[in-house]
């Protein structure tokens, strides 16, 4: 995909880094919301499933991030 590409539909990096943020809160919410309604299971491992959702969804957007912090990548 072309860098200008991002800027077609969004108008700055601010604008794109707060859908992707809008998107991964849904995500999280709903993993939560699975996790936490779990009738077999304790609480700690309830914690570490969300846990591990959290750095799934932080690891998964790493190079997006490291894209949108470069300086001379601005429009």
């Amino acid at each position: 995909m072309a860098q200008g590409t991002f800027y077609y539909y969004f108008s700055s990096k601010e604008e794109i880094l707060e859908a992707i943020i809008e998107k991964d809160i849904t995500a999280l919410e709903e993993d939560v919301r699975q996790i936490m309604s779990r009738e077999d299971g304790k609480r700690r491992h309830k914690l570490n499933a969300v846990v591990n959702s959290i750095i799934g969804i932080s690891t998964s957007r790493r190079e997006i991030m490291n894209y949108l912090h470069e300086e001379e990548q601005t429009p």
